[in-house]
């Protein structure tokens, strides 16, 4: 006799044109979201999977932060891993985490805060935020004007240091 066992997860999903989670709100488990337009203001205190044309993060995550949209930016706290996919990535918020982005350009800001380690993969990538952990990099054009610990892997066109 086969014996099988469910595993019930909590979650919460939003699909809509514009999805609007306000500094005020506060989602208790994992969210899902989806739409045209995504800005997430509030608390999530789960995981976050955000999917949008243009997607806004400057809330809260306390999981870990996948998103795919045409243009992502991320400007909030995120307290485990990002995982992000988009023509133009901006990180300019606080990752706790490792940092997985790819996109056509990817862009990390001086006052992003990265906790871990980069994967970054794009036409072109800006690095102004110190890496702590080591980075690996692919592009075709590399910008990184800030330190680096640990080491850097890096498979480019032109690499430039500032």
């Amino acid at each position: 006799m086969a014996s099988f066992t469910s595993t019930a997860f909590a979650q919460t999903v939003w699909k809509n044109q514009t999805i609007d989670l306000a500094q005020n709100q506060t989602i208790n488990q994992d969210f899902f979201a989806w739409g045209e337009t995504s800005n997430i203001l509030g608390t999530v205190e789960g995981d976050a999977y955000i999917f949008g044309g243009k997607v806004l993060v400057e809330g809260n995550i306390k999981g870990d932060l996948i998103i795919a949209g045409g243009s992502v930016n991320i400007r909030g706290h995120i307290e485990d891993d990002l995982r992000v996919l988009g023509g133009q990535v901006t990180i300019s918020g606080d990752v706790e985490g490792n940092v997985m982005a790819v996109g056509g350009n990817v862009d990390i800001a001086d006052s992003a805060k990265i906790g871990g380690s980069l994967t970054g993969v794009g036409g072109a990538i800006t690095i102004f935020s110190k890496i702590p952990k080591g980075a690996t990099i692919a592009s075709g054009d590399a910008t990184i004007g800030n330190s680096i610990g640990g080491n850097l892997s890096a498979a480019v066109g032109t690499i430039t240091l500032t």
